[in-house]
């Protein structure tokens, strides 16, 4: 049936959209999602118990307990992807059919081929970082994020009929593709010449998160003949709290790629940067965050929308902002309050101060173990960051 009188927290996105990462050969609703679920096809997904329970709860005007994030993003005054999804279907004039499955967006995630090795990511999206728990010591593994997602992970250059198929590009209006980085991914090429090839691109539009470290001919080829294209520039910082948490990363070199996209990319339409507050850039945030600011003035002068948003980090919880002792979230609200308090700061704030997770004393042992180690392999040392880092050491290691 035709659902005009939405409920207020309805989401189109468990009629509409599905989530699929070829490494675990599983779906989920979207990319804040919890649960992960083995089916054969986006439908097949749909058809699904925990599917299913989630439309239950919307039409009742529930939360699902797998919404939390997008509930709490609300609360924090920000834009949730439950009101992304419902904005970029426009559901006010084109009410969702809730009697049926009508495939309009994908997020593919193809393998975890990367070339950068980011403190909060984990094997199953860095093949750098995958490599690199090989060698990690059996107590380390165990605070470390991933570690059931070290193997089996797809880094295959053929063509997926999982992904490349008419029954699923059919009537598809968003193909958003993550990694790893796509860019260098030679699966991603494969498929966006399929989609090219089969004439689809005419009629989509292709949503991408990049690491900026490259902008190769052969992307900007890939994705010229889509409708049009969106990227999302994945930035936790500026200058050295950047380069600190994405090892092998070169600011400048990413600034400088960040600034030419709109000028490289013709059919581009947004950009944007979801940054993820954690423990790692919570601290250094008067310095990265002005700079972070002029990135988006200087793009949005040029006539392409850059949009700011902020993520609070859901995991692991050892670096969740929220698990701090009330000392040091005090120094961090300190360096909030020097800015104007926008929308953003307001989240930030939001963020700092929320109830931490059971057991949150635990939680910065386990930190200092684990980063402790990436530093020593590493050779990088993070009270290069802040004295910060040091104080929180003695506080809370006794």
């Amino acid at each position: 049936m035709q659902f005009k009188n939405h409920p207020k927290n309805f989401c189109s996105a468990p009629w509409k959209a599905t989530y699929y990462k070829e490494s675990l050969q599983k779906y989920k609703m979207c990319c804040v999602f919890p649960t992960w679920t083995k089916a054969d096809s986006p439908e097949d997904y749909y058809n699904s118990d925990v599917v299913k329970s989630v439309r239950e709860s919307i039409m009742k005007g529930e939360w699902h307990p797998g919404c939390a994030t997008c509930k709490e993003q609300e609360e924090a005054g920000l834009h949730s992807d439950r009101e992304s999804f419902n904005w970029n279907f426009d559901i006010e004039k084109n009410p969702v059919d809730t009697s049926k499955f009508d495939l309009k967006w994908i997020d593919y995630r193809p393998g975890n081929l990367c070339n950068l090795k980011c403190r909060m990511c984990s094997p199953s999206n860095s093949s750098l970082i995958q490599k690199e728990y090989k060698s990690y010591p059996e107590d380390i593994l165990e605070v470390a994020q991933g570690r059931n997602e070290m193997y089996g992970n797809h880094q295959s250059t053929e063509l997926l009929p999982s992904i490349c198929n008419h029954e699923t590009f059919r009537s598809l209006e968003v193909l958003k593709i993550l990694g790893g980085e796509p860019t260098i991914d030679q699966s991603v090429f494969k498929l966006l010449d399929w989609v090219n090839e089969n004439d689809y691109a005419k009629n989509i539009d292709l949503r991408y998160t990049t690491n900026a470290t490259n902008i190769n001919k052969r992307w900007v080829k890939a994705t010229e003949n889509f409708k049009t294209s969106r990227a999302q520039i994945s930035l936790d910082g500026t200058g050295r709290t950047y380069e600190y948490i994405r090892t092998n990363a070169n600011w400048n070199k990413v600034k400088e790629n960040t600034l030419k996209i709109p000028t490289e990319i013709k059919n581009i339409k947004g950009m944007g940067t979801n940054i993820v507050f954690s423990l790692y850039n919570c601290f250094t945030i008067d310095e990265w965050y002005p700079e972070m600011l002029e990135i988006v003035d200087n793009i949005n002068g040029r006539g392409v929308k850059y949009n700011l948003h902020i993520i609070d980090c859901t995991g692991p919880n050892y670096i969740r902002v929220r698990n701090l002792p009330d000392q040091f979230k005090e120094k961090i609200m300190d360096k909030l309050e020097k800015f104007p308090n926008d929308k953003t700061i307001q989240a930030l704030k939001y963020f700092t101060t929320a109830k931490a997770t059971r057991e949150a004393s635990k939680m910065l042992p386990k930190f200092f173990k684990f980063n402790d180690h990436l530093d020593k392999i590493r050779k990088t040392n993070i009270n290069d960051l802040s004295t910060i880092y040091e104080e929180l050491r003695q506080t809370t290691i006794q």
